[in-house]
């Protein structure tokens, strides 16, 4: 992400948060989280483009299982608590709006029998139930309120957003988490079963959560599979309508053969495949001048093409991606497919 100027890395588990220089990338140091009474930062944390509020937690082995704290816009850790959980958890991301965080504890996690023996294995646990935790930006851990949903696992959020008494969150998410044991040995190899880990199976899910009754409500907006999503990030934390995706490739590697853009009101989808050989990295959203609409931009990602070993930058307009890609900047060398990506606005440099 992009924050105060800066891009930061983070581990994909728990670790110290890296602060790079977005132009050259640089390192120039690390995010100081001891001083204010922080600890690690979690694989995501989130930049809120209205506040610019850095959001973050962190988890553990031993208590406390979680924090969760708030870097203000000017790099300073503003805000430090301690979350109880019931033991420890594997949460990858989390959600906000304009007043709540979004907190995960779901049952995919390290067994606890063997975690007593320093033994680290992931097992999911569909007898138990998903549970979000919704706490106000700058609230103490003991004003969390938790809510229940059916089972999952879910790398990463689409957006959240409140509606009066409603918090709305979207996601894309897996029901079936942990590769089955025939998944992991029909991949060959030292790396066959680290290859079915990442065999996602995620599709975009809503959330409602009533922050009066304390019900939760849960719907699917597509069957379709699709991960790494992202949004006009000047919508972040408010309701917003249009999601990008990648479409996972049917490969033993995890490869992205396409983008989607959803409709969450419509539920209609706009896809645009690859050419053969061809595989994309998560896209960016960049909003144009002057933009009247949420969908008023273009969608940049990085493309290989594995036949030629040539790399592509390829923008696409945001509106309606089966237009293809209206841009393409030829590289002089390969791009190794990749995860994540970012995209700031000069003025925010």
């Amino acid at each position: 992400t992009i924050h105060g100027g800066k891009a930061i890395s983070t581990f994909y588990q728990c670790g110290e948060a890296y602060t790079l220089d977005p132009l050259s990338l640089e390192t120039l140091g690390t995010l100081d989280l001891l001083s204010g009474g922080g600890r690690q930062m979690s694989a995501h944390c989130m930049t809120d483009e209205q506040s610019g509020d850095l959001l973050f937690f962190d988890y553990a082995t031993k208590p406390p299982y979680m924090t969760y704290g708030v870097f203000d816009k000017d790099a300073n850790l503003v805000h430090h608590t301690a979350i109880d959980l019931p033991g420890a958890r594997l949460p990858h991301t989390l959600a906000f709006t304009t007043n709540y965080s979004i907190l995960m504890d779901l049952p995919m996690f390290w067994d606890p029998e063997l975690l007593q023996k320093d033994v680290h294995k992931v097992s999911f646990y569909p007898d138990k139930a998903s549970r979000f935790g919704l706490i106000t930006r700058f609230g103490q851990g003991d004003s969390i309120k938790w809510f229940e949903a059916d089972p999952c696992y879910i790398y990463h959020a689409i957006n959240s957003w409140e509606e009066g008494d409603m918090v709305v969150l979207d996601v894309c998410r897996m029901s079936t988490p942990v590769p089955s044991e025939a998944k992991k040995q029909k991949l060959a190899g030292p790396y066959g079963s680290m290859l079915a880990w990442l065999k996602l199976d995620a599709s975009y899910h809503r959330y409602r959560f009533n922050l009066v009754s304390g019900e939760t409500k849960e719907e699917s907006l597509s069957d379709l599979l699709s991960e790494f999503p992202v949004i006009n990030n000047r919508f972040g934390g408010l309701s917003s309508r249009y999601s990008y995706h990648v479409t996972l490739a049917d490969t033993d590697a995890i490869l992205f053969d396409g983008l989607v853009k959803i409709d969450s009101e419509t539920t209609q989808n706009q896809e645009y495949k690859f050419p053969k050989g061809c595989f994309g990295s998560e896209s960016q959203f960049a909003p144009r001048d002057n933009a009247k609409n949420e969908d008023d931009g273009y969608l940049i990602t990085l493309v290989t093409n594995m036949e030629t070993n040539k790399g592509e930058i390829q923008i696409f307009p945001a509106e309606d991606l089966t237009q293809g890609p209206i841009c393409r900047v030829i590289v002089p060398q390969q791009i190794p497919p990749g995860f994540h990506s970012s995209f700031v606005l000069p003025e925010n440099l």
